[in-house]
């Protein structure tokens, strides 16, 4: 059977075009993109895990293998760490102070993280949300120069909110004990 001079255009540009998003593709995957989490952000999420109980290892057991993706973690294309959102996990330990620069959410509310709230350095965040923990001391000064929110409440800390910029900030939620 002969194909029409247009039909074979067009399977002809068809199979161009596939040819083409295949080699974009392996392009991406071979730059690592699409490959699950940075080796250093992984490196930083593996601190909070490794201090948590037999239990809560199980429950985020996906945290100590390759696969992707873990529970409460999202990644930018690059596998960068965006969101690390693991609320009613019952975590416990010391919070690390996470070198995330590309990190914009940190949602641990309602677990038993204590200690003190780190200073942290993550230009990228616009959701800090730590409340109903076990935090003590003071707020630190915090380098989250575009934080839209900042909840803080239900844990033991004292004393004001230090002066820094907050010129993003729309929502705040903060209850000092004394």
């Amino acid at each position: 059977m002969k194909w029409p001079h247009s039909t074979t255009i067009l399977l002809f540009n068809v199979y161009r075009y596939r040819i083409l998003i295949s080699v974009v593709m392996l392009l991406l995957l071979s730059k690592g993109y699409g490959q699950g989490i940075n080796a250093n952000d992984r490196t930083e999420l593996l601190l909070l895990y490794h201090q948590q109980t037999p239990a809560i290892k199980l429950s985020l057991s996906n945290w100590n293998s390759d696969s992707f993706p873990w529970e409460g973690v999202d990644v930018n294309p690059a596998g960068r760490v965006v969101a690390l959102s693991l609320p009613y996990k019952k975590l416990s330990g010391v919070l690390p102070n996470f070198n995330l620069p590309y990190l914009e959410v940190l949602q641990l509310s309602f677990n038993q993280l204590t200690g003190a709230i780190p200073s942290f350095d993550l230009p990228q965040l616009k959701t800090l949300s730590l409340f109903n923990n076990y935090f003590n001391g003071s707020i630190p000064h915090l380098n989250t120069p575009i934080l839209e929110k900042l909840q803080l409440s239900g844990n033991n800390l004292s004393g004001n909110i230090p002066q820094f910029g907050f010129s993003k900030l729309t929502v705040l939620f903060y209850q000092p004990i004394n």
